[in-house]
């Protein structure tokens, strides 16, 4: 891989999450274009979490930045939003809580460009679709706290061959991974 190239992908998304979240509502005409390139080429990039990263706070912040066109922001949301999910199912089969955690976070505060949809007595999410990320979101959950008892269990069995710096390292990874709980509340207080 050109590591080269790499960087000045991850600088040029960058440029564009700061101009969308500096531009606010003025960058509204170009908001089209960037979520394109974000949602068809960046949110599922191969190579480079930051890049996904990256992408999901651009989209964020276009999403924000379609707040006086309800209709456009919704659109904009469900279209990263299944883009996202298919790359949390991916993250989940593969144990990446890192990746999870980043994702989960990213969605919470890309669905709090929403809180003034109420006002209006509009919704984001039909019913049914918010029983089925509830129910993403409790695998998830069970995931996390299974991965957590048999790391428990894996350190119990370990006992005395792991020195207090192995054990310092496994509790902040422990914690790591428990933030993803974290963010999972915070999508079903939005949810509420």
């Amino acid at each position: 891989m050109n590591t080269n190239a790499l960087e000045v992908k991850i600088n040029a998304i960058e440029i564009l999450k700061n101009l969308a979240k500096n531009l606010e509502v003025h960058i509204f005409d170009f908001v089209e274009d960037i979520a394109k390139l974000c949602i068809q080429k960046l949110l599922n990039d191969p190579f480079a979490m930051t890049i996904r990263k990256e992408s999901a706070k651009c989209m964020r912040f276009l999403i924000g930045a379609c707040k006086e066109h309800p209709d456009k922001q919704k659109a904009l949301f469900i279209m990263t939003y299944v883009q996202l999910m298919s790359e949390l199912e991916k993250r989940k089969n593969r144990k990446e809580f890192d990746q999870i955690n980043s994702i989960l976070k990213e969605l919470f505060k890309m669905l709090s460009n929403f809180y003034h949809f109420k006002e209006k007595n509009l919704t984001v999410f039909t019913v049914e679709d918010a029983q089925t990320l509830i129910k993403k979101l409790v695998e998830i959950v069970q995931l996390i706290q299974q991965d957590k008892q048999d790391r428990l269990k894996e350190i119990k069995r370990l006992g005395k061959k792991v020195d207090a710096e192995d054990l310092e390292y496994f509790e902040e990874d422990l914690e790591a991974n428990d933030k993803g709980i974290h963010h999972v509340m915070e999508i079903n207080g939005f949810l509420m």
